[in-house]
């Protein structure tokens, strides 16, 4: 799996102490093929379900991260963590189906609220993992808090509504007036100009 591009954290990283821990963590916990093949870009974590989709581990780079404890995760099932009130959105019953089928996903985002009244905006990718006789044993995978970048994509969206709002008013405005009006941008491009100037 990658995110933000792939880095060794044994080798390129091997001097930064929390690092090396995270790598240590999980070799541990995956072997070091599988630590290398997860690393990825400082702010992540990663994370393991069972086959029944219940969390069951979760590295401790998710605490410092997302200021959550990992325990408000473990013993919850991934379907349980997705926000209830979005359970008919088509993206989360597409990424269930997935989960129920044991396909792999890819930067999922949804909103976690923690036990604490405190929510942030993930996006997590998994891998599915079987036993050498097929059976499916549950997921491994990453994740990321997003809530700076998804906070600041909301608020330009915010922005753009409010001045689509205030576009209409002066278009609106403009329209009523007996006068002609041409209305020019920053870069002297027309963005308005009302039925008088154009009659």
């Amino acid at each position: 799996m990658k995110s933000n591009g792939p880095h060794s954290l044994s080798s390129e990283k091997g001097n930064d102490t929390a690092t090396q821990n995270f790598f240590t963590e999980v070799s541990a916990r995956f072997g070091r093929d599988t630590a290398q093949t997860l690393s990825f870009a400082d702010s992540g974590w990663v994370w393991e379900s069972d086959a029944n989709h219940c969390m069951t581990w979760c590295s401790e780079t998710f605490e410092t991260i997302t200021g959550f404890s990992r325990y408000d995760l473990l013993g919850k099932s991934r379907i349980e963590i997705l926000n209830s009130d979005h359970r008919d959105d088509l993206r989360i019953i597409s990424h269930i189906n997935d989960l129920k089928a044991h396909r792999p996903f890819r930067n999922f985002l949804y909103h976690f609220d923690g036990d604490h009244g405190h929510s942030r905006w993930l996006v997590v990718s998994g891998e599915p993992r079987f036993d050498t006789s097929g059976e499916f044993l549950g997921y491994v995978g990453i994740g990321r808090d997003v809530t700076e970048m998804f906070e600041v994509r909301s608020s330009l969206e915010a922005m753009q509504n409010e001045l689509a709002e205030k576009n209409k008013i002066i278009r609106s405005i403009s329209e009523q007036v007996d006068t002609g009006i041409l209305v020019f941008d920053s870069e002297n491009n027309l963005v308005i100009a009302n039925a008088r100037q154009c009659g």
